[in-house]
């Protein structure tokens, strides 16, 4: 293996700007090559400074904050700043809390009571909290405001020299050196059904190798997703399985054994899917996995026992997890009536065509109108949100009232139920038939749920939940138990005040919100990584998606709605005139 050093930049402090180290690390890209074939590919690791002679304790705990941003042969760099016992105890993982920055204030000078030097000392270090991520790899935003966070750090003299005996268990990064240490990457798992595949966002750090990263990926699936997909998705992994993984230019080997030298060609055929969209399914480029290939025993497996055993994602596309493709997008009209209007409709005032059944008709008016992903069935409320009415997309069709309150949003799953927030938490509504059921669920007494949309894959729900604190998008899962639904530990990706959102991809959701200089709209990523502005049109009130090759439709204020055919483009003139535009789901 070739480790050529490509690029080498100093770092000016050791922590995020607040203390310089007297000898600072580097930050270098390393150019690879793998397994005799050409695959450059650039990755910044920090190469950090031990301890210097004679450093005073503050300057030994700044040092070791520079340093445990490197995962080179398990911290070992970052270990020479512990006392041997420390190092035995220290088993960080991949859990860090994240700080916008980390001060070590300068310590007091303490009276002397003795003319023997001190053996032992404490140094504190602070600063703003932004998130945390978990030892599985998930990111959530931190919960507590722009509280100020105080780690202690116990040091005693060790040979006349300053080590670290007690410190926090998990890393503490700065934000900039979390993002430069860690890259973003999905774990994809099942759905109960074993027919969809679930992105899990993960943060992985940049280990030393390719292999390293793609050996750690692999293994993540071996077995169930952990944290708040846990009750919610499976793999396709048998359990006791043993993975081996080696790399040849763009395609990663993957050699089972254990249980699953035992395996069915159909659970080997979701082994490849989970493998292929893992590897080679994500946004990032390090490594630049294209293909795999699966092994059993050391034999290469072809998909129906003819052909290349080296597969690529294309052979998968069934299982992505994404929104089909719909032509027209739903409204009501100002009497009420539900219409369709064509995503390609040209004019300045087209009209859509009333649906079939009693829900175009207007004898029931609806405000808020939400249409299956399978077309068969519509939903609306009632004016103020005070019932939600159900029907079928049919001539025949007629509306049933299912629930009456309060209510204030509506989404279908691809299971033909309808979710609904109101009356205090969220309620899920059989298509079919049946009584409607409140979900139970993890979030706090007084915690208010005021939109929410259900993912394409059936098994994620993104939220708005308001609190006395404020609001915070949230994801949760969905888990099923026979006729019964319940939503799992919320996780927090984004504390701005949203008012609507919308799924755009398996990755991303369109959020809203209102602001003094009027609407904004931002595209954030469920792995909680920073939100990317989106242009808003004046008086935007709601919001609809439908995949990213597919345009946004906005509702304004004034009862007409404009498109955006791509997020980096221009709003268009009005399409229509009607109130929260909605495609299916």
């Amino acid at each position: 293996m070739v480790w050529p050093a490509a690029l080498a930049i100093a770092l000016a402090t050791g922590v995020a700007g607040c203390v310089t180290v007297p000898t600072s690390g580097h930050v270098q890209a390393v150019s690879i090559t793998q397994g005799g074939a050409s695959q450059s590919q650039d990755y910044l690791q920090p190469i950090p400074a031990p301890p210097g002679r004679d450093w005073s304790a503050r300057q030994i705990v700044s040092g070791f904050l520079a340093a445990n941003a490197s995962f080179a042969s398990n911290h070992a760099v970052a270990r020479e700043y512990l006392t041997a016992s420390a190092s035995r105890n220290w088993r960080p993982g991949w859990e860090v809390t994240v700080f916008k920055n980390l001060d070590v204030p300068p310590q007091p000078a303490l009276p002397r009571l003795s003319r023997r030097p001190a053996s032992t000392t404490v140094v504190p270090v602070s600063g703003l909290v932004l998130g945390s991520l978990s030892n599985s790899g998930q990111y959530a935003i931190s919960s507590a405001g722009h509280a100020v966070t105080r780690e202690r750090f116990v040091l005693v003299k060790v040979g006349g020299q300053w080590r670290i005996s007690g410190l926090p268990p998990r890393l503490l990064l700065t934000d900039a050196d979390f993002h430069r240490v860690y890259q973003s990457r999905n774990l994809y798992f099942f759905d109960p059904a074993m027919q969809v595949l679930v992105p899990d966002p993960v943060y992985v750090p940049q280990e030393a190798t390719p292999t390293d990263l793609v050996t750690r990926l692999v293994q993540a699936l071996e077995d169930p997703p952990t944290g708040w997909l846990s009750s919610a998705a499976r793999t396709g992994f048998p359990a006791h399985t043993k993975a081996n993984v080696a790399l040849d230019g763009g395609t990663a080997i993957v050699n089972l054994g254990g249980a699953a030298a035992g395996a069915t060609e159909a659970r080997l055929r979701q082994i490849s899917a989970q493998l292929l969209w893992t590897l080679a399914g994500s946004t990032s480029d390090q490594p630049a996995i294209r293909s795999v290939e699966l092994e059993v025993n050391g034999t290469p497996w072809t998909l129906g026992g003819s052909g290349s055993p080296v597969q690529q994602i294309g052979l998968y596309g069934n299982y992505v997890p994404s929104a089909p493709s719909h032509a027209s997008f739903y409204y009501a009209d100002g009497r009420g009536a539900v219409h369709a209007l064509s995503d390609t409709a040209q004019g300045n005032t087209p009209q859509g065509t009333p649906v079939p059944g009693q829900a175009g008709t207007g004898q029931i008016p609806l405000t808020e109108a939400a249409v299956s992903p399978d077309r068969r069935y519509v939903a609306g409320l009632a004016a103020g949100g005070t019932a939600i009415y159900t029907g079928t997309l049919t001539q025949g069709g007629v509306l049933t009232q299912r629930l009456t309150g309060s209510f204030t949003s509506l989404s279908w799953d691809s299971h033909d139920d309808l979710w609904a927030a109101g009356n205090g938490g969220v309620w899920m509504v059989p298509a079919g038939g049946g009584a409607a059921v409140r979900v139970a669920g993890a979030l706090p007494a007084g915690d208010r749920v005021t939109a929410l949309k259900v993912a394409p894959d059936g098994v994620r729900c993104a939220m708005i939940v308001t609190s006395g604190a404020g609001s915070q998008l949230m994801l949760a899962a969905i888990i099923r138990a026979g006729q019964q639904a319940y939503l799992g530990p919320p996780v927090p990706i984004s504390s701005e005040n949203f008012t609507a959102l919308t799924w755009y991809d398996a990755d991303h959701v369109i959020a809203l919100s209102q602001t003094s200089h009027g609407p904004v709209l931002d595209e954030v990523a469920v792995n909680g990584e920073l939100l990317s502005p989106v242009p808003a049109e004046q008086g935007t009130v709601s919001i609809t998606a439908d995949g990213s090759a597919g345009p946004l439709v906005a509702g304004l204020s004034n009862g007409q709605m404009v498109m955006l055919a791509s997020l980096g483009g221009l709003w268009s003139g009005v399409v229509g005139t009607g109130s929260d535009p909605a495609y299916p789901g």
